[in-house]
């Protein structure tokens, strides 16, 4: 039974998703901009309190905090048809309303002042849920409507991610979709047939990825979660992964599990759609390591440089030096140096050396 998730949206970026994202939920499951439910939306068995809590006049309220430091971006959800279904208690907007300046250090010091006020809207929200599973990103988009997993045994949404997270510094998933049916994506192919292996096989594509890699021939997957939505049959998601491991679409670590989790979502019923079965993967993959080493490169050509160190020099966290910076690129080298050791068969004994460093 799908229990209570709370979305903290977060800056420029965390609010504009978490706008697309709690229209999307609405229109999911029958809810007008104003957070009525509509009159035809009569699905039996609709949890919509896994989102959505009901106000003492019935509207339904996302479970949701709003964050900024500049208000344009909430001041345009205020504004937008949708105003009316935020708790205003859950937004918070800096007082001086300048923002980070797209300086991490003046960011990081704004949010030491504002702990306090943030936590006790979190605190508030936790303590209003009856059994709360999680905290959630915005870009958590497909745990719409109840789940039928196709695993051994019963687990949560919380237990499947963690599932894909072998070591704990080894949790940066990529995430792909098909089909991408937006009007807004110029090189979006129209697709004419979605079976389960077409999805599952589209999902493995690099180009259906969401971040950018530089191809590896020894990189591999450490693990995968494919979410299936629509009309589809338990026995074809398992001839699927037989095809695919047969045909080794999927390269897998050598000392883990080497084949990927599966679980089926309905489609909401009020929600239009133009393909039969559509696909979100979530993966932990080795490439991920080239992403960090494109990081350090650009790291170091500023830091010779002395880019911007300046503005930095003017925050309170870097009046005695700039050893933040290198402990971070310290922390960045580290995370590649072990993405890269995960496509290793002797990885466990890496793992084991450096916990006894």
């Amino acid at each position: 039974m799908p229990r209570e998730i709370v979305t903290v949206q977060l800056g420029q970026c965390g609010n504009q998703m978490g706008s697309v994202y709690w229209q999307r939920l609405c229109a999911e499951h029958g809810i007008s901009k104003e957070g009525i439910l509509e009159e035809w939306a009569t699905e039996p068995g609709d949890r919509k309190d896994a989102f959505f809590y009901q106000a003492d006049d019935e509207h339904y309220i996302p479970r949701a905090i709003l964050v900024d430091l500049e208000p344009r971006v909430i001041n345009n959800i205020l504004t937008s048809p949708y105003a009316n279904l935020y708790n205003p208690e859950n937004i918070f907007v800096s007082k001086d309303g300048g923002g980070a300046g797209n300086n991490w250090a003046q960011g990081y010091a704004a949010g030491e002042r504002i702990y306090e006020e943030i936590m006790e809207m979190i605190d508030r929200e936790a303590e209003g849920s009856d059994s709360l599973e999680c905290f959630s990103e915005c870009t958590r988009r497909r745990c719409r409507c109840p789940t039928i997993q196709l695993s051994p045994y019963a687990k949560t949404s919380v237990g499947i991610i963690a599932s894909l997270i072998p070591t704990p510094r080894c949790h940066f998933l990529m995430t792909s979709y098909t089909p991408f049916t937006s009007d807004q994506i110029d090189k979006a192919k129209p697709i004419r047939r979605t079976t389960v292996l077409d999805v599952m096989r589209r999902l493995l594509q690099p180009k259906n990825r969401m971040v950018s890699t530089t191809p590896s021939k020894t990189a591999c997957y450490i693990s995968i979660l494919n979410i299936i939505q629509g009309d589809v049959d338990p026995t074809d998601v398992h001839q699927s992964l037989l095809r695919i491991r047969e045909r080794q679409l999927a390269n897998f670590i050598p000392w883990g599990p080497t084949s990927p989790q599966v679980a089926i979502t309905k489609r909401s019923p009020y929600v239009a759609t133009n393909h039969r079965v559509s696909g979100l993967m979530l993966a932990n993959h080795t490439s991920i390591a080239s992403l960090f080493k494109r990081m350090l490169d650009q790291f170091d050509k500023l830091k010779r440089r002395n880019a911007f160190l300046e503005q930095y020099k003017k925050e309170k966290m870097f009046e005695n030096g700039l050893e933040e910076f290198d402990d971070a690129r310290a922390t960045c080298e580290e995370l590649l140096n072990e993405y890269k050791s995960c496509e290793s068969p002797d990885y466990i004994s890496y793992g084991a050396a450096e916990g006894g460093q």
